[in-house]
């Protein structure tokens, strides 16, 4: 029955990430949702067709590349530490460059949260009133927190200090891709190409000067990953501690990592399941294989037995039970302790924001920019309620029942409402990176003026489309050879795409953006690397025909 359980959840996960990276690829090599420098402004994605023979011919000349390298094993010969040390210092040194060429200077969201930090540098806490910034968006306090400190290190609003902060978090999160495709795969040649694509993932770069904590946030929740799989490998508690601390710390720096907190209870729980199932039947082949053969009178033992086989197994299993709770304890105790801090600092209860259904509400509705994308909804009826919770999400689940109705009477319009949002999020390439440096002023170089308006802006999107397909071909050729191959896909090797799914379903219903979209895409990347070693390792001459 357990077994049963254990290949149930590896086949779900296994089989919904083949759908949806089945359904990515489908898209990319047809179609592309993008901006132009006008549109990107006001966030109004537009589409087009592909160019199929490009793409296909793109595809062909990179892995025409790889299989040269490949063959001539060039990726055996490379020292992965070196490899490692040059992609890291790489990503921080351009990210770092980009911060000092770009000028960017945060604006609307961006520019409120920098705010209210040096306000609280200041002990003033005016935004803490009610119907205030804070209390519509309690969930920015993990950030504001981290940027006052900040602040206080630096003196006056520097926010600059955290974009190289962010550069910082760049070089990280490339580190850690490394580290967990090398656990996962065990396959050199897949630590080579992850520390490629991580270089040539140049989203990661120009995300550098966005004032929001979004890479910093990932790379607390690669790193929670990563505690976790040693917790997984070495049983040692101080790695589950570790693990929540940091799960916890992403969670407040960006709320949306909450889904990384869902996907490690998971695997958890899977482990559990998976230690109780390993022990059990060890306990067993053991003891058959000293025993003579079972005497009648001997039969009515084997049930004992059995009970203490599960015990034993429960046993083991016991301490992922104990983890889950010490990363849900952890992180309940850092969201608790930090607003008990700041409400003994600022006199004013923080109250509980904009309720959740508002978001969702928004995510059903058409508004000038795309489908299921900020229209203002939410924050008009929040604040038009005299930002009243129980009021506010009446109105909401008021309107979700409206948007459902309308689904309903008009299936054909509910299916190209979702074809869209999902579209307009998930295949737009540069998942908004060229748009989060779209406030910027001071002297600038030809080259980065061409990068904001003029042929640098389309070379550079165009390369991020190509870029963007071949991640999408390579996790779907991946995750269809493991399936073929001798050793089945195990929850573990899958965390990455389970957190991808999670990613997928909730942004389908909530509001929508391209921008959020982009943690997930650079998670795509260890998937990519193993899926492009994969594909090279079966067209070798010794693996043809298998």
């Amino acid at each position: 029955m357990q077994n049963k359980l254990l290949r149930v959840a590896d086949g779900v996960v296994l089989w919904l990430s083949i759908l949806l990276f089945g359904f990515l690829t489908a898209a990319s090599m047809l179609s592309t949702a993008y901006f132009t420098p006008d549109s990107s402004y006001g966030e109004r994605p537009e589409y087009r067709w592909d160019v199929i023979p490009l793409n296909l011919l793109f595809l062909a000349a990179v892995v025409g590349i790889l299989y040269i390298l490949y063959k001539k094993q060039i990726f055996k010969k490379i020292s992965t530490k070196m490899l490692t040390a040059i992609a890291v210092l790489f990503v921080i040194g351009m990210s770092v460059f980009w911060i000092q060429v770009s000028h960017t200077y945060p604006e609307a969201d961006q520019k409120a949260v920098s705010w209210v930090s040096y306000l609280m540098t200041q002990n003033n806490f005016l935004f803490f009133e009610h119907g205030k910034y804070m209390q519509i968006y309690p969930n920015q306090l993990g950030l504001t927190a981290i940027l006052e400190v900040l602040y206080r290190l630096t003196g006056g609003e520097n926010w600059k200090a955290f974009m190289y902060l962010t550069a910082l978090a760049n070089g990280v999160v490339v580190y850690l891709l490394y580290r967990i495709t090398d656990r996962l795969y065990h396959d050199q040649n897949a630590d080579c190409l992850v520390l490629l694509a991580s270089m040539g993932c140049i989203q990661i770069i120009l995300y550098s000067t966005f004032l929001y904590g979004m890479m910093l946030g990932l790379a607390f929740a690669l790193e929670a990953f990563y505690a976790l799989l040693l917790f997984l490998d070495h049983g040692k508690w101080r790695y589950a501690v570790s693990a929540g601390i940091l799960i916890g710390i992403s969670i407040l720096v960006k709320n949306n990592y909450s889904i990384f907190l869902v996907a490690l209870v998971i695997l958890l729980l899977y482990d559990a399941v998976k230690k109780s199932v390993s022990t059990i039947k060890k306990e067993q082949m053991e003891q058959t294989a000293h025993r003579q053969p079972m005497l009648k009178t001997e039969e009515s033992k084997l049930g004992t037995d059995q009970k203490e086989n599960e015990k034993s197994g429960m046993g083991k299993a016991g301490k992922s039970f104990v983890a889950i709770l010490i990363i849900l304890g952890m992180t309940v105790i850092l969201s608790k302790s930090l607003t008990a801090f700041y409400e003994h600092r600022s006199g004013i209860p923080i109250e509980s924001g904009m309720p959740k259904s508002l978001w969702v509400a928004m995510g059903m509705q058409e508004g000038e920019r795309a489908e299921g994308w900020y229209n203002g909804f939410n924050f008009d009826t929040y604040v038009n309620s005299d930002c009243d919770p129980v009021v506010s999400d009446a109105m909401a689940r008021e309107a979700i029942t409206e948007s459902l109705q309308h689904f309903q009477k008009d299936p054909v319009y509910a299916a190209r409402f979702y074809l869209r949002k999902t579209l307009s999020q998930w295949n737009e390439p540069t998942y908004e990176a060229l748009w989060v440096n779209q406030f910027h002023n001071g002297d600038f170089s030809t080259i980065v003026q061409s990068i904001y308006e003029g042929k640098l802006y389309r070379v550079l999107s165009e390369y991020m489309n190509l870029f963007q397909l071949l991640v999408f071909v390579a996790v779907f050729a991946g995750l269809l050879i493991g399936r073929k191959g001798e050793k089945r896909w195990q929850l573990t090797e899958l965390f990455l795409p389970m957190v991808i799914l999670g990613g997928f379903f909730f942004h389908t219903i909530w509001e929508a953006k391209s921008q959020y979209i982009f943690p997930y895409f650079v998670c795509m990347l260890p998937g990519a690397a193993a899926g492009l070693s994969g594909v090279l390792g079966k067209w070798s001459p010794g693996n043809m025909g298998k």
